[in-house]
């Protein structure tokens, strides 16, 4: 890149700060995955069973 004439690329350093504040922001709300978390609940038993509703429509 040649920067002789003045012509700087201010708007890919603007977004590179925007992109960099979005992902730290992120990861504050979402936080770090330790691996201590409990694992997901399997396919069968995570869904009703059929026969099993009380108010049936």
């Amino acid at each position: 890149m040649d920067f002789k004439n003045g012509s700087f690329p201010v708007g890919v350093v603007v977004f590179g700060l925007i992109a960099l504040l979005l992902a730290l922001r992120l990861r504050s709300v979402l936080g770090k995955r330790t691996g201590l978390d409990a694992p997901p609940p399997r396919g069968e038993a995570a869904r009703p069973r059929l026969g099993t509703l009380r108010n049936p429509l």
